[in-house]
């Protein structure tokens, strides 16, 4: 009989899925390797600048153009991977705006190379950084508003209600007399 699992056994088991995606422990060691990877992911961006200013460079193209085209478009892959992998590790959230001002820079280049290099670009990337979190920001306290809100009308119907109960119980009482 310890061969022939049942029903029960086999809604509870638990898959490697599970395992994969379940957070880790919330730990200081946690928190700061995830910081660190969320910051990788905004300087891995730029890792074709990098490695041009120290004259690194390789004949292996991958069908680029240039080996700072591949690794560009290799980079802008890897990079959401890190982000995704560095949210498990509930990295301190201040520093996601060095990826976000990393694609603020990228999302000025896509209209312009010569954008990207100018001075007023960086101020942009902040701004768009700044502009990002403010809209995170109030997207999130009008959710805890309406969240507050319904709550409160929750609690309100509920008392409502109990009102309501005990009148009728009252006018049942009354009427059985």
């Amino acid at each position: 009989m310890g061969s022939i699992k049942t029903l029960n056994d086999l809604v509870h088991k638990e898959t490697i899925m599970d395992n994969l995606f379940s957070d880790f422990p919330l730990s200081l060691t946690n928190k700061v390797a995830g910081t660190i990877l969320v910051f990788l992911s905004g300087i891995v961006l730029y890792l074709d600048q990098i490695l041009r200013l120290f004259n690194i460079s390789s004949s292996y193209t991958f069908g680029f153009s240039s080996f700072s085209n591949f690794l560009w478009a290799f980079t802008q892959s890897v990079a959401p991977l890190l982000l995704i992998i560095a949210s498990y590790f509930k990295p301190y959230k201040i520093i996601f705006l060095v990826p976000i001002y990393c694609y603020g820079l990228q999302l000025l280049w896509t209209f312009g190379a010569s954008h990207s290099d100018d001075p007023y670009g960086y101020f942009f990337a902040l701004g768009f950084s700044i502009s990002f979190f403010l809209i995170i920001f109030l997207f999130k306290k009008t959710l805890i508003f309406f969240k507050e809100r319904r709550s409160k009308e929750k609690d309100e119907f509920v008392e409502n209600t109990k009102d309501v109960i005990e009148i009728l119980k009252s006018r049942l009482l009354e009427e059985s007399k």
